[in-house]
Formats: C-alpha cells, sequence, structure tokens
C-alpha cells in the first residue's frame, strides 16, 4: 500500500479532458504496471471504457506495453460488491408494497388520496434519510419543533405543518416497526451499514482516484474521509465557475504544466454570477476580439419541434460527412429524442442510445398488457386481434395463424357483430356453421382451437380477477399464463422482451414484504408501474452517434456535439417532484435541496459546453400552439454573445441548408410531384356498371355522381368500425324484421296475426308485436345490456303503431311483405330491389317503405332530388301510390305520398332522366364529386374525394387569378 497524503482536489479547465488526467494520475503509480489495486470512483459506468483507452494509451506513451487495469466503477456498486457480512436487503418494490401496508392502517392522514402515490413518494423521502443518516428521533413533538426550527416558525406551529409532521413521523415509525417485524432492512439501511463496515475496517487499497461532481451523502463522505486516512484519494472535478456546495474544503493541488488554466473565454465567462454582464462582455471582447466560427459554436432556434429535429439530423450528417467518428445528442427531451432517432436511422445512421424508454413503451409489454386486458375483460376484439396480429403472439405457421386470425375477425367481429366473450366469440362460430353448412367447418375448425388456446392460458389468472391474493400468487399465475400461451419463449428471445421477463421475475421476491395481498386493480397499478419505472436500453451499438441526457453526459469527450431542447422546460428543468418540506427543512435534514438539484445541472451545461470542438445549440419556438421560452443559460449565453461582439451567433447555415432539396435524405427513386388537386371528374368503366341497380344506388347517382362511381361502380367500401352497442340502422333491421313476423310467418318468431285489425282486436296486436320484439332484439340483449334501450325504444311506439294499422286496414289489406322485383328500364339498366310492404284496395296497390331514420320531405321527393319513392314505383308499375311509413317519431304517421298523376308523371320523368344518365355514363362521361354539403355530411368517399383539398386549391387559384 502507498503511504497516504493529505486528500487533494485539481479542479480542471472544462476544457481539459478529465479521463486524460486521471490516467496520467495513475501512471504515476509507483506499482505500474499493477495497478490492480487502485480504485477509480466514476458518476456513470460509461466513463469506464473511455478512462480504460485513456490509460492504455498513456501507459503506451511511457513505454508499457500492458497493465493491470484498476478497479473503475461507481461508489454504490463498489460498496455493495465488497465481502461483508450485511443483511441481505428487500427488493425496492418489496419495500413499496411494505409500506403500502403500512399506509393502510392510517387511512385517516390521506383521507381519498391514492396509497400507491403516497407509498411512492414516502418511499423516496425515507431512502434518502437514511442515506444521509438522518434521525427522526422517537418523539413526536420533538420531530414538530425540528421541523418548526427548519421552516422559521415561532411560537405555536400551524395546523398543516403539524399534519405534515404528523404523517411523516408516524410513517417513519410505522416503516421501521415493518420492516423489524419482517426480519429485513431496506436497499439505503443496507447501503449505510456496509459504508459503516467499511469506515470501521477501510481496505487496502493503493491509491483512490474520484471524477466528477457528485454529491456524496453524509456516510459516504465518512468512508472517503476514512479511506483518506490509509491511501491517496485525489478528486479531480472540472472548475465549472459553478460554485457547488457539497465538494470538500480540501488542498487544491496545482494543474500539470501542460494545461493552461482557461481555454474558452467565451464559456468562462457564462457563470461567473458575481460579475455583471457587461464587465465580463468587456473582458471577453478584450481577451477575444473576434467571436467562435459558427463551425465551432452555432445557434438554431427551430419554429417548432419537427424543424428542431431536421436540423438536428442535418448537423449530425454533416458532421459525419467531414469525417467526425464520435458525435453525441444530448437533450432532455424524449419526444425530440425519438424524432431525431427516427430520421437518424432512416438515413442508416447507428445511435447507441444511452437514455433509453421506458419498458411499458415497448412491444414486448404492449403485448403483455393486451393479454391482461384480455383475460380481466372477457377477450375485448380490440385487445384480442391486437394481441393475435402481434409478432409476439407464438404461431408454428405464421401465415396460417394470419390467416385464421383474419377469418376470425371478419366473421365473428364484422359479419356477427360479437365484440367480446369467449363463450360467445364460440357460439357464434356456430351459428355460422350451421348457415354455411360443412364447408365452413375446417375453418372453423381451426378458429376454434384458437380460442381454445386462449381459454386454456387465461385459467391460471381467472380466479384471481376477485379478491385478493399475495403478489406472488398473481406474478406466478401470469408466467404460468405467459408460458401455456407459448409468449414466454418468444419474449426471451426479444430484447425488450427479456427485460420484461426480468423484470416479471425480479418482482417474484415482493412476498417477502409480508402478508400483504393485492386485488386485480392493485396488483395491475403496481405491476404497470414497475414497467414504466424501469428502463429498457437497446444494447450495446458501435454507431457513430450517441445519445444522451444531461446527466449521463458526465465526462463525454466527442468530435462534435448537438445540444437540443435548450428551452426552459428541459433545461433547467422541473425540479424533482418533492411533495414533503421546502429547502429549508431538506438542508436542516441534510438532503439535496432543489437548489443543489439546479447547481448541478447548470455545472454539468456547462461541462457539456466543452466536449467537442464543435457545437451546436437547438431550441423550438412554438409547440403544440404555444409560444416558448428559450433556457435561461441560453439566454444569458445569447446575451453574453451579443455583448462582446455586437451580433447574434450564427446557425452554421443550417436555416438555408433545411430548405434545400439536396439536404434530404434522398429515396431510391425519388416520386413526381403530384398534380394540384382539383374537384375529382373520372369516367366509370362501361364493364363496371351494375348488373342491377338498387333504388339505394339511383339515389346515390342522384346525390353525388362520383360517390356512386366510387360506391356502386368500383364497390368501395369504408371500414366499418367494430361496434359492440346497435347503431341506428341496425336498429332500423330490427324493426323491419318485427314488422315482417308480425304479417307473415318467419321461422323462430312469433306471429303472424291472424286476427282483423280492428278495436276489438287492438290488444292482441299489442301483445303479439310486443312478443315479437322481445325474441328480435333478444341476442343483441345478449350481447349487451345498453341494447335494451333500442327495445324500449320501439315498445314505445307499438301502440301508435297499432292505431295506424288499424286506421289503414278499413280500406286497405297487406298483400306482401320484404317483396323482392326488378324491372328492366332499358337495355343494360335493370333496377331491382326490395319492398317493405304491398298493400292491395279497390282503389289499387300502394307502396308502403319503412323508415327509422332520416327520410326525405315531400318537397325533396316532389322535385325529383328524393327518387327512392319513384324508384319503388317504377318496380311494381301498376302502383296507385308509394309512402313512407314514419317509425322514429312519438307519433307512427304517415311521411312523404305520390299517388295518381302526380306519381305517373315523376315517375316517368325520373325514368327518362335515369336511361340518359345511363347512357351518358356508359359513353365515357365523367362523374363530377358536387361538393353539397348536406350529401358530404353523411358520405363514406370522403378520404378519396377530398373536397376540403380541392375546395382550398380552387380558392387559392381564384385569388390569384384576381390579383393577376
Amino acid at each position: 500500500m502507498i503511504d497516504a497524503s493529505p486528500p487533494r482536489l485539481i479542479r480542471l479547465p472544462c476544457a481539459a479532458d478529465p479521463c486524460a488526467e486521471a490516467a496520467r494520475l495513475l501512471i504515476d503509480t509507483p506499482t505500474l504496471p499493477d495497478l490492480g489495486a487502485c480504485l477509480v470512483w466514476v458518476p456513470d459506468p460509461r466513463l469506464r471504457a473511455p478512462l480504460l483507452a485513456a490509460l492504455e494509451a498513456t501507459a503506451r506513451a511511457a513505454g508499457h506495453s500492458a497493465l493491470l487495469a484498476p478497479e473503475i466503477t461507481t461508489l454504490g456498486d463498489w460498496v455493495s460488491r465488497q465481502p461483508l457480512e450485511v443483511d441481505a436487503p428487500l427488493p425496492l418494490p418489496a419495500c413499496e408494497l411494505l409500506l403500502v401496508e403500512a399506509l393502510r392502517g392510517f387511512e385517516r392522514l390521506f383521507g381519498d388520496a391514492d396509497p400507491w402515490f403516497a407509498a411512492d413518494s414516502l418511499l423516496a423521502l425515507f431512502q434518502e434519510l437514511t442515506r444521509e443518516g438522518a434521525r427522526l428521533g422517537d418523539s413526536e413533538d420533538g420531530w414538530q419543533q425540528q421541523l418548526a426550527r427548519a421552516y422559521g416558525i415561532l411560537g405555536e406551529a400551524p395546523v398543516p405543518m403539524g399534519r405534515e409532521a404528523a404523517i411523516v413521523h408516524r410513517l417513519w415509525q410505522a416503516w421501521h416497526q415493518q420492516l423489524a417485524d419482517s426480519g429485513r432492512i431496506d436497499p439505503a439501511t443496507a447501503h449505510v451499514q456496509r459504508i459503516d463496515r467499511l469506515v470501521a475496517e477501510p481496505p487496502a487499497i493503493d491509491r483512490l482516484l474520484i471524477l466528477g461532481q457528485a454529491r456524496f451523502t453524509r456516510p459516504e463522505r465518512r468512508l472517503i474521509e476514512a479511506l483518506a486516512e490509509h491511501t491517496p484519494v485525489t478528486w479531480l472535478v472540472q472548475d465549472t465557475g459553478v460554485a457547488l456546495p457539497w465538494l470538500p474544503d480540501w488542498t487544491a493541488a496545482a494543474l500539470p504544466a501542460d494545461i493552461a488554466p482557461t481555454g474558452e473565454s467565451l464559456f468562462d465567462r457564462l457563470f461567473p454570477d458575481d460579475d455583471p454582464l457587461l464587465a465580463r462582455a468587456e473582458t471577453l471582447r478584450s481577451q477575444t476580439p473576434a467571436p467562435p466560427p459558427d463551425t465551432a459554436f452555432a445557434i438554431y432556434a427551430a419554429a417548432d419541434a419537427e424543424q428542431e429535429a431536421r436540423a438536428v439530423d442535418l448537423a449530425v450528417r454533416r458532421w459525419l460527412l467531414a469525417g467526425c467518428r464520435n458525435v453525441a445528442v444530448v437533450t432532455e427531451d424524449r419526444r425530440l429524442a425519438r424524432r431525431v432517432r427516427a430520421l437518424l436511422e432512416r438515413a442508416g445512421i447507428e445511435l447507441v442510445d444511452s437514455a433509453g424508454w421506458a419498458l411499458s413503451t415497448t412491444s414486448a409489454a404492449t403485448a403483455v398488457e393486451c393479454w391482461l386486458q384480455c383475460v380481466e375483460e372477457d377477450f375485448p376484439h380490440q385487445a384480442l386481434f391486437d394481441l393475435l396480429k402481434s409478432p409476439f403472439f407464438p404461431a408454428a405457421d405464421r401465415e396460417a395463424h394470419l390467416a385464421t386470425v383474419y377469418r376470425l375477425e371478419e366473421d365473428l367481429v364484422h359479419r356477427e357483430g360479437v365484440g367480446r366473450g369467449l363463450d360467445r366469440y364460440r357460439r357464434h362460430l356456430g351459428y355460422r356453421s350451421r348457415r354455411l353448412g360443412t364447408g365452413a367447418e375446417r375453418s372453423h375448425g381451426a378458429q376454434l382451437r384458437l380460442l381454445d388456446r386462449l381459454d386454456s392460458a387465461a385459467t391460471p389468472l381467472r380466479p384471481l380477477i376477485r379478491g385478493a391474493h399475495p403478489p406472488h400468487t398473481h406474478l406466478a399465475a401470469l408466467l404460468a399464463s405467459l408460458d401455456t400461451l407459448g409468449l414466454t419463449d418468444i419474449l426471451a428471445a426479444d430484447a425488450a422482451g427479456e427485460c420484461l421477463l426480468h423484470c416479471v421475475q425480479g418482482l417474484m421476491g415482493s412476498d417477502e414484504a409480508g402478508g400483504i395481498r393485492l386485488a386485480w386493480p392493485e396488483f395491475r397499478a403496481w405491476l404497470g408501474r414497475r414497467f414504466e419505472q424501469t428502463y429498457f436500453r437497446p444494447g450495446s451499438s458501435s454507431g457513430p452517434v450517441q445519445l444522451l441526457s444531461l446527466e449521463q453526459s458526465a465526462g463525454l469527450r466527442c468530435d462534435a456535439l448537438v445540444l437540443a431542447g435548450c428551452d426552459q422546460e428541459s433545461l433547467p428543468g422541473p425540479l424533482p417532484r418533492n411533495p414533503f418540506f421546502n429547502d429549508a427543512v431538506r438542508a436542516d435534514l441534510g438532503l439535496p435541496t432543489g437548489h443543489d438539484h439546479r447547481l448541478a445541472r447548470r455545472a454539468a451545461f456547462r461541462t457539456l459546453l466543452s466536449a467537442a470542438p464543435r457545437r451546436l445549440l437547438t431550441w423550438h419556438r412554438e409547440a403544440d400552439g404555444e409560444p416558448r421560452l428559450p433556457s435561461p443559460w441560453l439566454a444569458g449565453l445569447l446575451a453574453l454573445y451579443r455583448q462582446a461582439w455586437g451580433r447574434e451567433p450564427g446557425d452554421d447555415g443550417l436555416d438555408g441548408l433545411l430548405t434545400h432539396p439536396g439536404s434530404r435524405v434522398a429515396a431510391p427513386e425519388p416520386a413526381p410531384l403530384p398534380e394540384p388537386p382539383r374537384r375529382p371528374d373520372p369516367p366509370l368503366s362501361p364493364a363496371l356498371w351494375p348488373e342491377r341497380l338498387s333504388p339505394t344506388g339511383h339515389q346515390t347517382l342522384i346525390d353525388c355522381p362520383y360517390r356512386f362511381r366510387a360506391a356502386v361502380g368500383l364497390r368501395l367500401t369504408a371500414p366499418e368500425p367494430i361496434r359492440e352497442a346497435l347503431t341506428k340502422a341496425e336498429y332500423g333491421e330490427r324493426v323491419h324484421r318485427c314488422l315482417e313476423a308480425f304479417h307473415i310467418d318467419l321461422p323462430g318468431l312469433p306471429g303472424p296475426f291472424r286476427e282483423p285489425l280492428d278495436e276489438n282486436h287492438r290488444e292482441a296486436a299489442i301483445a303479439l308485436h310486443r312478443a315479437i320484439a322481445e325474441t328480435v332484439f333478444a341476442r343483441d340483449l345478449e350481447d349487451n345490456f345498453e341494447h335494451r334501450g333500442w327495445l324500449h325504444r320501439w315498445l314505445e311506439r307499438i301502440p301508435s303503431l297499432v292505431e295506424w294499422e288499424i286506421e289503414r286496414h278499413a280500406a286497405w289489406r297487406v298483400k306482401a311483405v320484404e317483396q323482392k322485383l326488378a324491372s328492366t328500364l332499358a337495355p343494360g339498366l335493370v333496377l331491382a330491389g326490395r319492398l317493405d310492404r304491398l298493400d292491395t284496395s279497390d282503389a289499387g296497390t300502394a307502396i308502403i317503405d319503412y323508415k327509422t331514420g332520416r327520410t326525405p320531405d315531400q318537397a325533396d321527393v316532389e322535385s325529383g332530388e328524393a327518387v327512392q319513392l319513384p324508384s319503388y314505383a317504377l318496380l311494381a308499375p301498376d302502383v296507385t301510390g308509394v309512402a313512407y311509413l314514419l317509425l322514429d317519431g312519438e307519433r307512427v304517421k304517415t311521411g312523404a305520398l305520390l299517388e295518381g298523376d302526380a306519381l305517373a308523371e315523376l315517375t316517368t320523368d325520373v325514368r327518362e332522366r335515369l336511361v340518359q344518365l345511363a347512357e351518358d355514363i356508359r359513353a365515357g362521361a365523367g362523374l363530377p364529386a358536387w361538393g353539397d354539403a348536406a350529401t358530404c355530411r353523411y358520405c363514406e368517399m370522403d378520404g378519396l374525394c377530398r373536397r376540403p383539398v380541392w375546395e382550398q386549391a380552387g380558392a387559392e387559384g381564384a385569388a390569384i387569378d384576381g390579383k393577376k
């Protein structure tokens, strides 16, 4: 062991490389080339690689071809690895559960507050207090007096402060009592106990080097002092101009002769706040008459986040093309970081993303979340098919599996309208098999096997949905279900999935927390929080670009640097969330304060400005329509620059390059620019003219020819949303079915009504209508209890309907219902449709069309704009009247009506117009989009038509022509 000497503090200029200086100090160790007994504490494990590289280069320059490297680690990792007999601590998740259990005995302190949120905040506070060696004492009164002194309160403490003191003190005592009862200790206590052992018996170390400006706790500072009594200790920090109160008052060592005391006047003058800005600017101008070139220091203020991301992407690509081999992008804005990553990966540039992202946002976690949602909500269609289509769902034959999933979704959800329920999925598959016959059995067999597999995998979890169970029971059932489903092996083969499995398996020890039991919602919330708080970081890469947070940039050295997101929200950023105590109390307790946090970030920002010879700082002026302000540190830098040199810093040409086509990543085959949009007016190929045109298709042609071309000619349909509740149109279908069963015999339904429709049989008619309705709507009530509202709506209208029927029956009799007819109007033009009802009397035959939704008024019908009634008349040329029966109002009544000469004249006109339109369309006439607001409001083809786009283009063109 080397003889101890007084500990030294070396303040390096920010421009100096701390890894290189640490390597030079280590090379001076007498035991060289054996540095195995030397110890280096770094603020972040990522510094190990650059420090080893610097040490190797320095040793080679000193004539040593090989050496035994020192131990390079963080203080916390080093302490945890020492061979000491200390009780194993409870994992933090188990501590959280233990604290939640303690909180359940103090509900009066929190009222309706979420105990999980309280436990999260209290656990962080208790860990801080323990790590700092703080003691709250056994007396609540003494603790309250201590708080009052820290708050600066004289006399009796106010009620809120007394409540805060009571909460913390009582729960502190309860927390430690819980730990004592379980015979375990928490991680912070274990850390302090290990330090106490090391202070009592310091290990043999030849030399200790400390890198960085980390704030150590009081027990950790005691450890450093104890080690300094036996071994040389040197602390290397960078002189940022920011006074950090936690740095030790040690002897300041002289800088090596070849290190200049300052190197970057602009940045060195940024933070000495004791000098006025003007004085610092004067000194800067006298020392450096010319500002740094844009290639060395540039600032870019983007209009929005997308433009900022593109600027960062462009700057990185320019630097790589210029020969830079190590580029860093540092930002606290994770949304911006993800966008930058996407842009760079699109350009084929590999990144090392050290920041990572929450495990909960990964595809692996999404698959598990879908599975849990399926189990707890009885397999709702969206979660079910998201899971089945996920690449994490296991399938021996992927193509066959996806085909089965497609058929399952089409058959059950889109066609049968089943929204959830394994039993209902199976039942409706049986219905379809009976309707379609043996041809569907093979397909349905594969679907049933898939549903059975899901059912089997859900079996371990189903009993846990009700009641409360130990966390271990929940987790074991989850792992068993994943294994039965086959997800475990696929997750294990994926980096994020492996991280997720490790997280779940790590929670299995949480039963050590005692007898806590969790209801299913509590377990789901606890598991979700663990996924949210666990960060997934992709495996190491050799890419030339690093993506880092400000905290991770300690000791960074690179060829070029982008400090992105330099706005007020990110730099200095929000203070750590701390619901207990203000800074004065935290300082009195020895805890880090908000001021300490800001100082540390300020120093990190200053250090970062010297991390590379090329620097770009970016921010954006607006986000979500709201203005943003630059970071106060960036604003201070800009003000100093302006005062010193009388101009704004440049952007290194980024603003001009961003709009230059050559700056963008070229597509393999650049597509030609689209023509300016215009009102669509395409023809319809004669081969696509429908063999049979329905009255609805006829109405579509009149409403909008373009919509007719898309919907009828090309047979395009918009994907219908999966519905778990009846729509108005589906309600209308049920009503039609009820009315059909009332008049004719339908299998499986009551009816028909065989008595005369008169006052003597009114109640019997109403009763039959009700029985039919209950039967028709029964399956809908099985699917969704809320459908009873639709049933009730129809039941309310039955008495009024029977009253109308009795009045109608005095002169008319029902001849047919749901009658399918067709009529050839011209060669190649066949009108075909289904009539809801045909009535006959001495006056002739009439058509009744049931309406439960929007209905054209009399004026639209008589003008020929609403052609449904004339179309029905064309199907049955001998009819003397056509009318709507309005079923949706409070009173059932007849709506728009055509009869006699008016019907004959309008039917002739409508027929002639339809024949002429058909001839014109087959001859190649265009089918324009009318752009009629009333029609467009309900049009499903708006994505094809793009009316707002061509209307705007037309308005802009007219404005340009007007200016000419």
